[in-house]
Parts: C-alpha cells; sequence; structure tokens
C-alpha cells in the first residue's frame, strides 16, 4: 500500500463527520466477495477534485477502492 493519505487528501478526511467515515468505510463493494465489505489499511489521494479512497476488504484481503466525488 502507498502511504496512507496525501496531506490534501487528509486535511479533506479530517473534514469529514466520524459517522460519515464510518458510512464510507462499511460500504464498499469487493468484486471478489461478490459484496459489500468493510474498507481496512485505508489510504487516501485527491484525484481531479475528488477524494479517492483505496484500501483492502477485511474478508478477503482484495484491494477494494471508493471515490468520494466533488471533495
Amino acid at each position: 500500500m502507498s502511504e496512507p493519505f496525501t496531506p490534501e487528501a487528509e486535511s479533506y478526511w479530517q473534514l469529514v463527520p466520524a459517522r460519515t467515515k464510518e458510512v464510507v468505510l462499511t460500504n464498499v463493494w469487493c468484486r471478489q466477495c461478490q459484496g459489500r465489505t468493510t474498507m481496512i489499511q485505508v489510504s487516501g489521494e485527491m484525484v481531479a477534485g475528488d477524494l479517492l479512497l483505496t484500501g483492502i476488504c477485511n474478508r478477503c484481503g482484495a484491494k477494494v477502492a471508493r471515490l468520494a466525488e466533488g471533495a
């Protein structure tokens, strides 16, 4: 995995309320498990003005990602 968060992504992520962070990280689609999962070992970066979170599935260990548009 890459560094946990880029400075810009960290600044944005800190503005997100704790409950919203929980919802975002526990509602991630895993293509390997074919279902909703929780993302662990999370890292983040800004891509074209959006926050891209990447990590691994807590069940199978596959790579997963979640895009927060309009960040």
